[in-house]
């Protein structure tokens, strides 16, 4: 995003072809003002996490909802476990700027 956004909401648009769908599993979304970095480790830092999502999500369709302080420059989507791979379609984000509210 060009500037820092508040996050309402994060649709995420999950592969429909045959042994791919169960790749999206895990996940932690989340945001930055800065860009990101794992800093050494395999986690990305994140100045606000919006949600986690455990387990695997098979559906067409992943909706997440962010809390009202979920603010940043950066999205990060990231897939927790060493050698795992992500795979999305599509990503959606619902968010307005931050100097307006």
């Amino acid at each position: 995003m060009e500037s820092d956004r508040r996050v309402a909401a994060v649709h995420i648009h999950n592969r429909a072809d045959s042994g791919c769908s169960e790749r999206l599993h895990d996940l932690r979304v989340g945001l930055t003002g800065t860009w990101p970095t794992t800093g050494g480790s395999s986690l990305i830092a994140m100045d606000a996490v919006c949600a986690t999502v455990d387990g695997v999500h098979p559906e067409a369709r992943l909706m997440i909802q962010c809390g009202q302080n979920v603010a940043g420059r950066y999205l990060v989507i990231q897939i927790e476990g060493a050698n795992s791979r992500l795979t999305m379609c599509e990503v959606e984000v619902f968010a307005v700027e931050c100097k307006y509210l």
